[in-house]
This record gives structure tokens, sequence and C-alpha cells, in this order.
């Protein structure tokens, strides 16, 4: 690496040039070739350190500039809204008030939207589980999964499509709630959910799913016992799943 040169204070020797005798013919210049010297190594040291640091500001000719780094995937953002409460005891043909389960209904409607959200991450988003059956499982109840066929699994997303990420965007999901006695039995959910994919290539597709899920207990835990779902993912000849 160059050493910067610094000017230095004159010293007080003697000049061994301006007392030595001049030979015939030759120039009475030395000390001003002397100084044009320093100030080239001068020049030259700036010149090589400051094509060190200076960024490169263009790409060299034959050659792509970089392409920029790709974002990753981003999970979706559930958001759900209890839109009606409706009991099934028929309190009123008996004369009695109907009962207000409004706190049962709202608890239930928030675990339906974490199955929801768990499945849509699982199914879309995660790079070990999307567009396969295996998040299925949380998702459906037994007997859904006995009764659904293969065009039902591709509107749940299980396609066989390679990604190489997704960007979920935000699912507003409304809920009815169905209530018996103190307990809610049957959440109903809609939804309607967007993401962009990039696929393995670099391109942009839109991917979106809408879809009416009937919740019901089963085992301690919510499960989508009917489903009617379509998936839009067009990839080059058109629409994947519907």
């Amino acid at each position: 690496m160059a050493t910067r040169v610094f000017d230095r204070p004159a010293t007080t020797s003697p000049d061994p040039w301006a007392a030595a005798p001049v030979a015939v013919g030759r120039p009475r210049h030395r000390k001003q070739w002397g100084l044009l010297v320093v100030l080239l190594i001068v020049a030259g040291a700036f010149a090589f350190l400051a094509g060190r640091q200076a960024p490169l500001t263009s790409t060299p000719a034959g050659r792509e500039p970089p392409l920029p780094r790709a974002q990753g995937s981003v999970p979706f953002a559930v958001a759900v809204e209890v839109t009606e409460v409706t009991s099934m005891d028929n309190d009123r043909l008996f004369g009695h008030d109907t009962e207000n389960h409004e706190g049962a209904a709202e608890a239930a409607a928030q675990q339906v939207g974490d199955v929801l959200a768990a499945y849509l991450d699982a199914e879309f988003v995660a790079p070990g589980t999307r567009f396969l059956d295996l998040p299925l499982d949380d998702l459906l109840s037994r007997r859904a999964q006995a009764a659904l066929s293969g065009d039902d699994l591709a509107g749940l997303g299980v396609l066989g499509v390679s990604a190489g990420q997704v960007r979920g965007e935000p699912v507003a999901v409304t809920a009815q709630v169905l209530t018996s006695g103190p307990d809610a039995v049957a959440v109903v959910v809609r939804y309607d959910a967007r993401a962009q994919l990039t696929t393995d290539d670099g391109d942009a597709v839109p991917l979106r799913q809408r879809a009416t899920m009937v919740f019901v207990p089963e085992d301690g835990q919510w499960r989508a016992e009917a489903v009617d779902a379509a998936l839009d993912l067009p990839l080059g000849t058109g629409e994947v799943a519907r």
C-alpha cells in the first residue's frame, strides 16, 4: 500500500546544490527537477488511494448488473370479525329470553381464526409444506378428509407447485357462530386470501383463494367439516384450480 507523502518544514541545512560548482554545459535546474519529482509522487499516491476507496458506479462492459436480493416469504395476517351469533336453543318459542353468548362466540371465532391462519401459512407460505396435503390434517375433520376428492384438494392448495417465495396479504375473515346453551357448536367462516408467488424463474404470479368453511369441535379442536374453496393461480397456461 502506498504511503501518503506530506509536506515537511524546511531544514536549516545548507543546500549542497547552491554551493557546488556548476559544470560547463549543465543547466542549474536540479532543485526544480527534485521538487517536480516529489509533486509527481504525491499526485500518484493520492490517485492510487482514491482509486482504491472510490465505489464502483458503473457495470463493466459485457457483464449484467447484479439482481436485487429477493425478500423472504411473508405469512398471512388473519383478522376475524364475528358478524352474527345465532342460538340453536329456540328459547323464544318457550317464552324465555335468548341468552347472550357473545363471549363464547368470540372465543370460538378466534380459535377458528388461529386454525385458519396456521393452515394458510403452512399450505401457501412455509417452504417445507406449501402446496402439499400435510397442512390439511390440522384443518379438516376426519369425515371431511374422507369425503374430499382430488379436485377439492386442489382448491385447498394441494397442487405440487414449486415456488421461490410467497408473500401473503392481510385476510379479512367473517364468522357466523351457532351456539347451544353456553357453548359454540359451529362457526361458519368466509374469506378471500391473496398472495404474491415468485416462481423459481423469478416470475411474479398472483395467488387467490376464496372459501367458505364450516368448523365444528372435534377432539377438543376446531376442524373444518364442510369446505367450498376455489383457488386461482395462473402459471402461464391459465388457472390451475377453481
